[in-house]
């Protein structure tokens, strides 16, 4: 029958490969936050900033580095792209399934081992985590080879064999246990863990060798010197460390700790994790027919207490749950990562309990029926699993929002389609800054093609037609996006055509060819008065239109709305239209000044560019409309004068403006405009 129990993990291992890659690139369609916050970090670290734990936007603590450290070692191999940045996670729900079955097979036999494989195997969670970027994918596999290394440390099986230990169980305990530090705060549990289980054999009179105590010294000093940058990091900046989450998240009261108790036993078996972003509607931890098997493994287990594979999974049981135990917050699912592999052993152990009573018979494998019918419930199992992760999970509310699936779902469909056509994506989210990533970065991160053929503007005072105004479409990566177009931008939009795609939502792409309509625009936007600065040098002060500028820029015209004549309360309204002739710099920005006297400081101001200037190519044309702030009741009346122009944001160097090739200073002066009361 070992050939046989061979046959059923493999087949474990391929159920577990297929829920666990099918989709991969989709599913879940988008990045949720905490993934993004790994992802920027393993950015960081391929910059050569590699530290302990890095400062995010979370106020119980920072976040741990080894799982960045590793992302970001696969990701410069892989690259970018919703496959590549998950394929490490995948690898990690692997692993964890194969090292659950050489734990269960260890502690209670093949049969259990199998059966805690399986589970694993397809329980939601553990499916869902490993399809996602996140550092508590790590944590498991790591969680599941400590326990292993444990186990081989003090020749725990089914009963503790008084063998000479080994040093590599012991070397490979270290190194998992200061592993687990490194991955998550909850990993701490750890060595607490291990610590009471050897006082508990010890106190129980275990027949365990002497040498053990000496040897498990050995571990905790590979630990500790493992350990020294996350202690030193620690008593440098304790706000980001891992004791200081566990310190943030503690329970208010002790009623507070009895409430999170009860709520963390209730969701493994009653109600689990609430949010959408780990579960299906808010479902316990365990499936029914898993949530026998667990009980039933839970009884024989605390009734065989003494025994010491028994105490070992009921003692990791109760530390894996610990840090659950211990937050005040709802129930969540990544704080008892610790636990499944103890959960996913009593369900063996209950599997195997009822199979050998209903057999009477120590070893069950010798049955082909009883793996036959394993195979089937694995088999029913998995269906269940695959139907909740791909028809009900992506559809309930709120997942779009918390994985920004609409730049997910098109992202996968830019990776599908092979035209030539480009894309202007409209988002609201231009920007990256310390505490945040922009749609554009994001957009490129789940994508696995080159983005050449992308803009991106807020479509709310700024907008692309690309290639002279040739077909392109318009894309928004907010819902409510096309609602919130300006309109004076509206207008360009008034012929598009919808481009259905899979998972969004009817005009969330649309497809215009507005060449002719730009073509007239500029044409009459090209006869407005313009003239150069009085500071510059040169005969003539009148300019034509377009006025070519430096650094590939050409100003096409301008247009000021509602008119020229303005009362205090009015709001100017600038509508400026530049040419772009080639690369253009990163930093690019416009400005409109309004002043009384040119030669004097401007009286309003509005710097802006709401487009993002790297992704600018030839023939381009942007759409800028520059407001200015509602004019106040003592602005006093007059003609007044608009200068505009380019800078570089990070230097402050202004562009030139030419005259043919002449440089005529670094600003052009507009139509004047009357302000009355």
């Amino acid at each position: 029958m070992q050939r046989f129990s061979l046959f059923v993990i493999i087949i474990v291992l391929l159920l577990a490969a297929a829920l666990r890659i099918i989709g991969l690139s989709w599913l879940p369609s988008g990045l949720s936050d905490p993934e993004i916050t790994d992802i920027t970090i393993a950015w960081a670290m391929r910059q050569g900033e590699v530290a302990s734990f890095y400062r995010v936007n979370d106020t119980d603590g920072g976040r741990e580095g080894l799982y960045p450290l590793v992302q970001a070692i696969t990701g410069s191999v892989s690259g970018t792209g919703s496959l590549n940045l998950r394929i490490l996670s995948v690898w990690c729900g692997l692993v964890s399934v194969a090292l659950m079955y050489a734990l269960g097979k260890r502690l209670f036999g093949t049969f259990a081992g199998l059966i805690a494989a399986a589970t694993l195997t397809v329980t939601f969670w553990p499916v869902l985590l490993s399809r996602l970027a996140m550092h508590e994918t790590l944590l498991l596999p790591i969680a599941c080879a400590a326990l292993l290394a444990l186990s081989h440390a003090l020749n725990l099986k089914r009963v503790i064999e008084p063998d000479q230990p080994s040093t590599r169980a012991y070397m490979a305990l270290g190194v998992t246990a200061a592993a687990l530090a490194y991955t998550h705060w909850t990993g701490l549990v750890m060595v607490p863990f291990a610590v009471c289980y050897v006082a508990f054999l010890i106190f129980t009179r275990h027949p365990i060798s002497r040498r053990v105590l000496n040897a498990g010294t050995f571990s905790f000093v590979i630990a500790l010197i493992l350990g020294i940058p996350y202690l030193t990091f620690t008593l440098r900046a304790f706000r980001l460390s891992g004791f200081y989450s566990l310190w943030a998240t503690r329970p208010e009261s002790l009623g507070g700790l009895v409430g999170s108790t009860i709520n963390t036993l209730l969701a493994v078996v009653v109600r689990g994790d609430p949010s959408v972003a780990h579960n299906l509607a808010a479902q316990p931890l365990l499936g029914l027919l898993s949530l026998a098997l667990f009980v039933m493994g839970l009884i024989v287990a605390i009734d065989q207490r003494r025994a010491a594979n028994m105490a070992f999974v009921l003692m990791s049981l109760v530390f894996g749950l610990l840090p659950s135990m211990w937050s005040r917050t709802a129930p969540d699912f990544s704080n008892m990562v610790m636990a499944i592999p103890a959960i996913m052993l009593l369900v063996g152990l209950g599997a195997q309990w009822i199979v050998e009573t209903l057999f009477q018979q120590p070893a069950p494998m010798r049955s082909a029926q009883v793996m036959l019918i394993t195979l089937l419930i694995i088999g029913v199992s998995g269906y269940a699993t695959q139907r909740a992760l791909f028809t009900q999970w992506p559809y309930q509310r709120g997942v779009m929002k918390q994985y920004r699936s609409t730049l997910g779902y098109l992202a996968a469909w830019l990776d599908r389609n092979t035209d030539d056509v480009t894309t202007a994506i409209c988002t609201f989210n231009l920007d990256d800054s310390p505490r945040s990533i922009s749609d554009p970065t994001l957009l490129r991160l789940m994508m696995h093609r080159d983005s050449s053929n992308l803009r991106f503007s807020d479509c709310l005072t700024g907008m692309v037609l690309t290639r002279g105004g040739d077909t392109q479409r318009i894309a928004f990566a907010d819902p409510d996006g096309a609602a919130a177009v300006s309109p004076v931008l509206k207008d360009w939009l008034q012929e598009a055509q919808d481009v259905p795609i899979p998972g969004l939502p009817e005009n969330s792409v649309v497809q215009i060819n507005v060449k002719d309509q730009l073509a007239n625009v500029l044409g009459q936007v090209t006869m407005g008065s313009v003239s150069w600065a009085p500071d510059a040098a040169g005969t003539s002060a009148e300019a034509k239109l377009p006025v070519r500028m430096g650094y590939n820029l050409t100003f096409e015209g301008y247009l000021i709305v509602p008119s020229k004549q303005f009362k205090v309360g009015d709001i100017i309204t600038l509508i400026t239209y530049w040419r772009v002739d080639g690369q253009q710099e990163p930093d690019l920005q416009f400005f409109a000044h309004l002043s009384r006297d040119p030669e004097t400081d401007p009286i309003r101001q509005n710097d802006i560019l709401r487009v993002e200037a790297t992704t600018l190519q030839d023939r381009d044309i942007v759409i800028q409309v520059i407001p200015f702030a509602p004019l106040p009741p003592t602005f006093p009346d007059g003609d007044y004068r608009i200068s505009v122009g380019a800078y570089r944001k990070d230097t402050g160097e202004r562009f030139p403006v030419y005259d043919q090739d002449v440089p005529r200073g670094n600003r052009l002066f507009l139509d004047s405009i009357q302000v009355q009361r």
